[in-house]
């Protein structure tokens, strides 16, 4: 599973390939479908990335410079039932840092700290239309660029770096005036499983 956009950023994050992730069809409440994407309310798949190339997949920073000031964060997995998109809009423009990552089990599942890793920052501009993405999730430096259309309660990534098969999607999301958080889809050799990340806007 991924970030954002890869879609794997917006990231999730939507079908952009995210190195050392899963994306693909799944399926969850508040899933949603794209290119490569997953199905369900709340779905998609993921992308991120920063620095340079690496054995692991990611394209380092061959799409973006945006610097990643954000802070490791570790996925954290929530015995309970699954929030749903709330939507509302566009969010202001800004660099966003990704502050948490939840995966949700259901009642009775597992739950705690993983050793999934996460390190997502995002640059939304143009009034919330265009995106630019650097992240490193399990220390794979991945990079993405693109625009953005926010609906009522999904968000679509129109991907223009990197380019081909599987590249933008889309995905659920809320947003406030301080965060935007994401609903990504991805398999796993357990059936889907749905990544909730909250990104911030820093000031």
């Amino acid at each position: 599973m991924r970030n954002v956009f890869g879609v794997a950023v917006l990231g999730a994050a939507l079908g952009m390939a995210a190195c050392g992730g899963t994306s693909g069809s799944g399926s969850s409440t508040g899933a949603a479908t794209g290119t490569g994407g997953g199905t369900g309310s709340g779905g998609g798949s993921s992308t991120g990335g920063s620095s340079t190339g690496s054995s692991c997949g990611g394209n380092g920073n061959a799409c973006s410079s945006l610097a990643n000031g954000a802070s490791v964060t570790y996925v954290v997995q929530v015995a309970s039932i699954a929030p749903v998109p709330g939507g509302g809009g566009a969010p202001p423009d800004g660099t966003y840092f990704l502050t948490s990552a939840s995966t949700y089990t259901g009642e009775g599942g597992a739950k705690g700290k993983t050793t999934e890793s996460r390190q997502d920052t995002i640059q939304i501009s143009g009034s919330g239309t265009e995106l630019n993405q650097v992240s490193n999730d399990d220390s794979c430096p991945q990079t993405a660029t693109g625009s953005l259309s926010f609906g009522a309660t999904q968000v679509t990534l129109t991907a223009t770096c990197p380019t081909g098969q599987g590249q933008g999607g889309t995905i659920g999301y809320t947003s406030s005036s301080v965060t935007l958080t994401l609903f990504i889809t991805s398999q796993s050799p357990g059936g889907s499983v749905l990544e909730v990340q909250v990104y911030t806007l820093q000031q």
